[in-house]
């Protein structure tokens, strides 16, 4: 597998300030940026410390050098905790780093609050040969999610969190079909003839007939039928039905995987 930035890491090396000017590559950095309004910093790559330590007296010396010089220059240009922390994931900075740089605020500042985007980044990636990411169909295979807006994380960061109660309509886009669509908030969608994907019947000695579906999905299960049901299980469970101008309908919860299954049936 190969990856550009260890690539270019490996080929060309880092240029790395002795630790014990650390301070000074903060103070100089963060100085600058106070002076010219700016309220906060991105640390990012924090864990490359760990590639860069051998002849430093190893990586908790080295990682300490480094966390101390930026938790000082912090507390002093940026009210002590004015960082957004990115590749941190090392242990070193849990134990070393957290006392300017809080783990909660990784990126919870930055990103946008109540969207929900769902993607399907398959067959796609770097390509060497021709210096950009390329698109690879023979790798990609369909894949299927459920989202909804209780999904969303509506009230993601304190700056602008989104009021959701007396939402009227949620707003759903479909990045192919390049198609919107207007969703109420209490709106139920009915479960067509695509989701069923198995039926049988069957009739025991006693005149007893049961009709078994087996269908994909959730939301509402309507099925056409010339007697009302003497009663309808979901999942082997009673369950309670409606029968009007010869249609049933019943409600399918989510079985909890798009590729699961429910079974519902119908005795007579």
């Amino acid at each position: 597998m190969e990856d550009l930035a260890v690539d270019k890491i490996v080929n060309n090396g880092v240029g790395l300030v002795d630790p014990e000017h650390a301070r000074e590559l903060y103070e100089g950095l963060h100085s600058h940026l106070q002076a010219s309004g700016i309220d906060g910093v991105k640390v990012d790559v924090i864990h490359l410390l760990e590639m860069l330590c051998e002849e430093y007296g190893g990586r908790v010396e080295l990682a300490k050098a480094y966390f101390q010089g930026l938790t000082e220059s912090v507390c002093r240009h940026f009210g002590g905790n004015g960082v957004i922390a990115s590749m941190e994931h090392c242990n070193d900075f849990m134990l070393l780093g957290t006392e300017a740089v809080a783990l909660g605020r990784v990126g919870d500042d930055f990103w946008f609050s109540g969207v929900l985007g769902a993607f399907n980044c398959q067959g796609g990636g770097w390509s060497p040969e021709a210096r950009r990411n390329k698109c690879w169909s023979q790798c990609s295979v369909p894949v299927t999610a459920r989202a909804g807006p209780a999904d969303v994380e509506w009230t993601q960061g304190t700056a602008h969190p989104v009021a959701v109660e007396g939402a009227a309509q949620f707003a759903v886009y479909f990045v192919e079909a390049k198609k919107l669509e207007l969703l109420l908030p209490e709106e139920t969608a009915e479960n067509t003839g695509g989701a069923v994907q198995a039926f049988e019947s069957s009739e025991v000695g006693n005149g007893e007939v049961t009709v078994e579906v087996a269908v994909k999905g959730a939301e509402e299960m309507a099925a056409y039928s010339s007697a009302k049901p003497r009663l309808c299980k979901v999942e082997g469970e009673d369950a309670e039905f409606a029968y009007k101008d010869g249609v049933v309908t019943v409600a399918v919860p989510w079985s909890g995987s798009s590729s699961k299954l429910s079974r519902v049936e119908y005795v007579y």
